[in-house]
């Protein structure tokens, strides 16, 4: 049987495939579609964040130098929010934001609008 290690590194390993694939239909072959901004959504995300920052950063400089990351923190109970912001400044460049509710979200995803993709990890309960 697989532990929960085995899960979670095949869950990365497929978004990142998935991502992949998002970036170079949006960002190399559709050169109409101005894709600004990607939004990563997180929530109680400890043990994975590190790593989906660093790989979304890896993949976003390889591919484009036109987009910025924003990391958006729901207001978790673990230390997400600790290695967001430690993460951020001063050796990367991607803005960070913390909301306690979905209104606060809403609007901030309206802002951005049609110039942004939004990768939504937060856990369902």
């Amino acid at each position: 049987m697989l532990g929960p290690e085995w899960v979670l590194a095949s869950e990365i390993i497929l978004f990142f495939l998935w991502f992949v694939f998002v970036v170079y239909e949006y960002l190399l072959k559709k050169e109409d579609i101005a894709l600004k901004y990607i939004l990563v959504v997180v929530e109680n995300q400890e043990k994975a964040i590190e790593g989906i920052i660093r790989k979304t950063l890896l993949i976003l400089h390889r591919f484009t130098e036109r987009s910025q990351l924003i990391v958006i923190d729901m207001h978790s109970q673990d230390k997400t929010w600790q290695i967001i912001t430690k993460m951020a400044y001063p050796k990367n460049n991607f803005s960070v934001y913390r909301f306690a509710n979905n209104e606060d979200l809403d609007q901030l995803l309206n802002f951005y609008g049609s110039e942004s993709l939004v990768l939504d990890y937060r856990l369902s309960k």
